[in-house]
């Protein structure tokens, strides 16, 4: 039934019903801009809260949502946030929520070139890879521009991305820091051009320091046979690199004193799929892999929530969640510098 629904409510942004006359709702519109950078015309959807039209709106500004492959992920991201920043719930600010779309992903969302990288991809199947860096240069000199003045944003900014858009969250996170407040990297493909993202993100840790930053990092289980987190770190068989490559990460991330969690609960599919499905009763401590072999396409949806928590805070007022939520240039003393959803939920 939630598989239907997310369904359901993508259809209804991208095929609306001439059928049906009368008010719809709609999560977002469509909007583009000529690149210069990638000689291209770039499409993106974008969710604006209601509460940015009519009375009063002019004074409203938001934080805003930056999603890697909009095509999939945009109608269950922006569902998901309007849930999460609504009064009764009020876990965050209400969002702008921008959902890029990829022509070609691989060239995107690949910080090199590679002719082949098994075991995930054989000869000619990333003939285009290595884009990352141009599209990067795209998103902080024309992207992220035209929304600041084009719709009615606040500096705060977040970036989500799963799998390939997993790496390239944490191309930008390294190389690009300053460009994004917050960084949700869910089931990344870190094993990359043999871990070369993995590799420069080790070395980040060791020389610099992400005050300001935060950093939300979830895995999904992957391991066939039941394999135990430690036994995927010592194996070396091809089966087990995604999954392998993505505890590495949270490894180094421990070792430099930094908080990260990793609840590979789901496959890497099912990330992208089962947006708000994780109870509360599925929130692992730091370090503390829950056992079950799960996708990795649902990994994303799940997490939102979770991120949410760890990433904004939730002031008390009365012992009651205020809405008014702040952004504060550095993460207080007993917030972490990457941040985990240990919380109950």
């Amino acid at each position: 039934m939630n598989r239907f629904l997310l369904f359901l409510s993508w259809v209804c942004i991208g095929f609306p019903c001439s059928a049906q006359p009368g008010p719809q709702t709609v999560l977002g519109r469509t909007d583009s801009l000529r690149s210069t950078i990638l000689n291209e015309t770039r499409t993106f959807y974008v969710h604006v809260p209601a509460g940015a039209v009519g009375t009063g709106a002019a004074a409203k500004r938001y934080p805003v949502v930056y999603l890697f492959d909009g095509d999939a992920q945009f109608a269950a991201a922006t569902s998901m946030v309007q849930y999460l920043s609504t009064n009764y719930n009020a876990l965050c600010p209400e969002m702008i929520v921008v959902g890029i779309l990829h022509p070609d992903r691989r060239k995107d969302l690949t910080p090199t070139h590679v002719a082949a990288d098994p075991p995930y991809w054989p000869v000619g199947a990333s003939r285009t890879s290595g884009g990352g860096e141009a599209f990067i240069a795209f998103l902080e000199r024309e992207l992220l521009p035209y929304i600041d003045q084009h719709y009615p944003t606040q500096p705060h900014k977040t970036l989500i991305g799963h799998s390939l858009g997993g790496l390239a969250v944490m191309q930008i996170f390294v190389h690009h820091t300053r460009l994004f407040n917050a960084y949700v990297c869910i089931d990344p493909s870190v094993w990359w051009d043999n871990q070369i993202v993995l590799k420069e993100t080790k070395r980040a840790l060791e020389t610099r320091r992400f005050a300001g930053t935060s950093l939300y990092l979830g895995i999904a289980n992957t391991a066939d046979g039941g394999m135990k987190p430690p036994q995927v770190l010592t194996d070396t068989t091809a089966a087990t690199l995604h999954m392998r490559s993505a505890l590495t990460l949270q490894r180094y991330l421990e070792q430099h004193q930094v908080e990260a969690v990793a609840t590979p609960r789901e496959q890497h599919l099912d990330v992208a799929t089962l947006l708000g499905a994780a109870p509360a009763q599925r929130v692992a401590l730091p370090g503390q892999v829950l056992p079950g072999r799960q996708p990795h396409v649902g990994a994303l949806h799940r997490r939102i929530r979770r991120a949410a928590l760890s990433i904004w805070r939730q002031p008390q007022v009365s012992g009651r969640r205020d809405a008014r939520w702040s952004f504060p240039p550095e993460l207080s003393a007993d917030k972490p510098q990457f941040s985990s959803a240990k919380r109950s939920q």
